[in-house]
């Protein structure tokens, strides 16, 4: 039986659903700039009708509120997080490659091919002043200076490399970072829905959270529901929400990352030396492995983020020449390195095949494939001004490891089959022998005593001259163009990256706009709700003014 002031009841649910309703779109309005906020409703239905007294038909007994809900679509949730971690490696690159880009400098007129351009003319002034030793000493003092642009060049490369390893430590402490937020949030939003709530903000501040962390490392995202029974549907009224146990876990690029309320967090593992990637690695280069002991492959095709991007320019060389062991220690990262982006590592080697191939041809008139070069004799064969015994000295030559200086046919070479194997940009400099006095440098192509022989005799030198444009010193044609072609590269990659990037950016923000349109907050269609709501309180206001005059009447001055 229902109570004689059963209108009010109905009436006051009416007030109460309003309220609620004028709170929630309060809430919208003032998060509708919040980032990450999603817009929430009133989840209202019918309260429990009564059966009539002649159980015949039943008799509403109001609305109520049952929870409050939000829209979102992990839909695009998800194919945002896929297209950002996209977005954050060829970010990454572009930013990276820059650095690399303005290392070698060619547009300004200072790069590689200006120091080779001076060197030459040095020469070309040496072939009609031989005898002046001002000339020679000209000739020596840019060619160390070309060798110091190469060791710093080649240095500046390295720091690049260096600096792209630190930023690797950067991004593994936020991936860490986000993942210990995003547990967190996990537990506060289990333990705030264990009475059928929704905690609709904790949602959002997560997946806020993992829209940062998709930019790092490509995330894929999964929320199952660990009662069972709750899944096939045993519990369809809002009252048994309390029985849903959902837990979210993340895996980042296949590997468990965060379930639940853990983290399998990251950390950075020098490698000791001796176990690098490359043969011009810098020492220390990070691996990376989770702290329960299993290897990250940060050389994974399906790898994406900042994370891809770092590793591609760190560690990218274009030809995979180098191969750790077979038999991984177990400090050591089990993952080989088919990275075939051209990165540092490509860059510096490119420089070292440059030195290699451009010293041969100075010291002994070989090309590339190790030909003789017409009209170039070489240093080792050539004659000084007053000599008649052959020079058999390197123009070009290089350190050991222990700094002791290289030169041809030097028993402490490390390689005697090949003499310029480890000659590289960083310790390939001009023969100290020939520093120490300008006049060993070797000028002629026959003895002083010869016929044609003297002063006058500069045909090492018109050899070395050619070589500026000598077509087939390298695979690419001359020095020349074996520069531009690797200026031209980088400057390919580059923009490549960029445009990939811009691209990328160009499509995560239409999909974040459709994420917007469906759950960021419309002022005016807030407002339109904000209306719709008062004018129900109101009218709830209304009904209960009119169901009190009715008892009043009733009771007050009928006398019932």
């Amino acid at each position: 039986m229902r109570s004689s002031f059963f209108e009010f009841h109905v009436a006051s649910r009416g007030l109460f659903t309003a309220r609620a309703g004028l709170q929630v779109v309060s809430h919208n309005i003032a998060n509708a700039a919040t980032p990450g906020f999603s817009r929430q409703f009133v989840e209202q239905r019918a309260s429990q009708p009564l059966a009539t007294w002649n159980s015949r038909g039943m008799i509403g007994t109001g609305s109520e509120v049952f929870g409050i809900g939000q829209i979102r679509s992990f839909y695009l949730d998800q194919k945002f997080w896929t297209e950002r971690g996209v977005l954050g490696q060829h970010t990454a690159k572009t930013q990276l490659l820059t650095g690399v880009e303005t290392v070698f400098n060619e547009m300004s007129g200072t790069g590689i091919s200006s120091n080779f351009d001076i060197f030459f003319a040095r020469l070309q002034d040496l072939t009609t002043n031989a005898p002046d030793g001002t000339f020679r000493n000209n000739v020596l003092m840019t060619a160390d200076s070309l060798a110091r642009f190469i060791n710093t060049t080649a240095q500046s490369l390295r720091r690049q490399q260096i600096n792209a390893n630190t930023e690797v430590s950067m991004v593994v402490s936020t991936i860490n970072n986000l993942g210990l937020q995003i547990a967190g949030l996990n537990e506060r939003i289990s333990k705030f829905e264990m009475d059928g709530s929704r905690a609709n903000d904790l949602r959002d501040q997560r997946a806020l959270l993992i829209d940062e962390l998709s930019q790092f490392v490509n995330v894929e995202v999964i929320e199952r529901e660990h009662n069972d029974d709750f899944a096939a549907g045993m519990f369809p009224n809002p009252q048994d929400r309390g029985r849903s146990d959902q837990r979210l876990s993340i895996r980042i690029n296949g590997y468990e990352f965060v379930n639940h309320w853990d983290v399998n967090t990251l950390q950075t593992v020098p490698r000791q030396q001796g176990n690098e990637r490359n043969d011009v690695d810098a020492p220390g280069l990070y691996d990376i492995r989770f702290s329960n002991g299993v290897w990250f492959n940060i050389y994974s095709p399906t790898l994406q983020g900042q994370l891809r991007g770092i590793i591609d320019v760190r560690d990218g060389n274009n030809l995979n020449t180098v191969e750790p062991p077979t038999v991984f220690p177990p400090a050591q990262s089990p993952f080989r390195n088919p990275n075939q982006f051209r990165g540092v590592p490509f860059y510096l080697q490119q420089l070292n095949h440059m030195v290699r191939t451009f010293a041969r041809a100075m010291n002994e008139g070989l090309d590339h494939q190790g030909q003789p070069i017409p009209g170039s004799p070489g240093h080792v064969n050539g004659f000084a001004r007053n000599a008649d015994d052959p020079s058999g000295r390197w123009f070009f030559t290089f350190t050991d490891n222990a700094g002791n200086e290289i030169d041809h046919l030097d028993p402490n070479n490390p390689n005697p089959a090949d003499p310029y194997a480890f000659m590289n940009a960083f310790n390939f400099q001009v023969s100290s022998w020939l520093r120490e006095d300008p006049e060993r440098l070797a000028t002629a192509d026959v003895p002083v005593s010869a016929p044609g022989g003297g002063e006058s005799n500069n045909n090492v030198i018109f050899g070395f001259t050619k070589l500026a444009e000598f077509p087939s010193l390298f695979r690419e044609g001359s020095i020349g163009d074996f520069v531009n072609a690797l200026a031209s590269q980088l400057g390919i990659d580059l923009r490549q990256s960029a445009n990939f990037a811009a691209n990328y950016h160009d499509v995560t923000q239409s999909i974040d706009n459709q994420r917007m349109s469906v759950s960021g907050v419309s002022l005016n269609e807030e407002i339109l709700s904000m209306i719709t709501f008062q004018q129900q309180f109101v009218a709830a206001s209304r009904l209960m003014s009119v169901i009190n005059e009715v008892y009043d009447n009733l009771i007050n001055r009928m006398g019932l």
